[in-house]
Formats: structure tokens, sequence, C-alpha cells
């Protein structure tokens, strides 16, 4: 019976996002430098009151097992939340059908658990992040909030055919771009920058973990006005 109310739930949270929100089209680019359309939120996201309704009711219907972390919205769902911002992204909200190139493009290879793995309920359209205690994992609900919780222990588990784990590839490239608007690319370990023109005063920002280089390569060119920025 819960499976069932669960299940209707995630439905009307779907339906709620097909007909109540206004998103406008932008680019974002995996690890590897595939760019990927997405949906940024410009109106129609919760009530204060409606994020505190979805919030009490999932931490009732499982008998507060989970852990709320945030907010409901409709500016990002579960895959977003696990393969994007978690690195330091906006909140965008993708679909399963565009973004699987995420981890189909190379910038994720197949992996074991530990602490920042993602998570992907395969056939389940729902992704999470490992978190550091290997018994709970963190997810974002549809448009419902994000919750720490045991990785069978919520509403897509039972409809994954089985689960994958994810790390980040060893190297990023950013080859062959025009950056005509401010876009932040991921670096690990090597970030390769080939072949890239920044013009209308666009900034390309790189962030990079310790340990990592950024190699510039190509015919480079950054027009007046336009920065790159390594951080």
């Amino acid at each position: 019976m819960r499976k069932i109310l669960t299940l209707i739930v995630l439905q009307v949270l779907f339906i709620r996002v097909s007909i109540s929100q206004v998103y406008q089209n932008t680019t974002i680019y995996t690890p590897k430098g595939t760019p990927v359309t997405v949906w940024t939120l410009i109106s129609g996201d919760y009530t204060e009151q409606e994020k505190l309704d979805w919030k009490n009711f999932f931490l009732d219907l499982y008998d507060n097992r989970i852990i709320f972390v945030s907010e409901a919205t409709y500016t990002y769902n579960c895959h977003a939340y696990a393969w994007y911002m978690t690195e330091g992204g906006i909140a965008i909200f993708p679909s399963i059908q565009n973004f699987d190139v995420f981890w189909s493009d190379g910038s994720y290879t197949l992996s074991s658990p530990s602490v920042g793995t993602k998570i992907l309920y395969v056939d389940g359209d729902h992704s999470a992040i490992a978190t550091n205690d290997p018994s709970m994992v963190e997810s974002k609900w549809a448009s419902g909030p994000v919750f720490r919780h045991a990785i069978e222990d919520c509403p897509y588990y039972g409809y994954a055919t089985h689960i994958d784990y994810y790390i980040k590839d060893c190297d990023t490239y950013y080859m062959n771009k025009t950056v005509a608007v401010d876009t932040t690319i991921f670096g690990c370990n090597n970030t390769y920058i080939q072949d890239v023109n920044i013009i209308n005063n666009a900034k390309l920002k790189v962030i990079i973990g310790t340990g990592t280089a950024v190699r510039v390569e190509g015919a480079f060119k950054v027009q007046l006005g336009s920065e790159l920025k390594v951080k």
C-alpha cells in the first residue's frame, strides 16, 4: 500500500512540473565537455507552506527513518543534484533522456561504493550520491525534498533493475568550444582546454582540486572583456 501511495505522489509531482512551471533552456557541460541542454526555472516554485508540507509528508510516510537535507523545489531534480550540483554546478532540471551523457561520454566510469560516488538506479529513473556513512545515500525525490536514506529505502528502489556506481574519470576535456555566456567546468586531474574562443564578455571558470593541472592548448582565444579564470 505504501509503495502504491508513494508512486501516486511522485506522479502528482511530475504532472505539476509539466503544467505549472515556466523554464528556459540552458546549456551545461559534462566533465568531458559534452554539451547538455537543460532547464532553469523562471517561475512557479512551491510556496514555503508547500515545501513544509512535502517535507512532513515524506517524513511521516517513512516513519522518520529518512533524514531531511533540503527543501522541495522545482529548480532541480535527482540527476542534477547527484551528477552536477554536488560538483558545484547551478540548479538545473534535466531529463534522463539527455542527462545520461554524464555517464555515457566517459566523464564517469563504473566503480564500487565510496564517499561521493554517483549512484544510478538503473531503469528506476533516479540518481543518488554516496555519503560518509556507508549505510546512507542522499537523493532528491522528483520535485520533492532531498533526503538522506538507506539505498533501498526510497520510492525508486523497487523499480530499479540494479544499482550502478560511478566515479569521475581522471581527466577533463573542454575542446572545440565557443564560450558566449558565463560557463563553469569542473576539472579532474589534468584539465585540457583546447581550441576554445571566449567572446561577448563571457567568463569561463575552471574549478580544480588540489594537485590537479590545467593545460591550455591549440587555438585558444580570449576577446577583450572576456576572461578565463582557474580556481
